[in-house]
């Protein structure tokens, strides 16, 4: 499956769809898949957030969600890029 296709399964329905394709995108290493892991950051199941900070790198994940909770999603595509 392609890159597209991974981030068109992040917001799948089905948790271990979107947790795949999250570490999918891991397994990739593709720069685009930022901003799309960047959202999965507010997943509710806690092993596709990990995936996503994973791909994302600890520290940066941090300060993203850090960001989203005092600023909302402009700080975080700021913070993304």
């Amino acid at each position: 499956m392609g890159v597209e296709g991974l981030f068109a399964q992040l917001a799948d329905s089905n948790w271990d769809v979107r947790r795949g394709a999250a570490e999918g995108l891991e397994e990739i290493g593709d720069a685009r898949a930022a901003e799309p892991l960047t959202a999965a950051l507010a997943d509710n199941d806690g092993a596709l957030r990990h995936a996503a900070q994973d791909q994302i790198g600890v520290e940066k994940a941090a300060a993203l969600v850090t960001s989203v909770s005092l600023h909302g999603t402009e700080s975080r595509k700021a913070v993304a890029s």
